[in-house]
């Protein structure tokens, strides 16, 4: 069994084989997914504090604010 390796980006579930490999088009080929994984790129979710706390700190005065729904919908 013969093995090449590339890098390459999934699209709507299509594996693009890139031009220098043409000798493995139409082939029966048998595919092993590996995923890279960095360090910085894993985020994790906030939490639900977090997110209330984040809110928290966008407090916005609106006394005296009139909204004025035809102005609104001339735009």
């Amino acid at each position: 069994m013969n093995a090449i390796e590339f890098e390459t980006v999934a699209e709507n579930g299509v594996l693009k084989i890139p031009d220098e490999y043409q000798e493995w088009y139409n082939q029966s080929l048998k595919v092993i997914l590996l995923t890279q994984t960095l360090k910085n790129t894993v985020k994790k979710s906030p939490s639900k504090e977090e997110i209330q706390a984040f809110f928290a700190s966008k407090q916005l005065n609106l006394q005296g604010y009139k909204f004025d729904r035809e102005e609104a919908n001339a735009r």
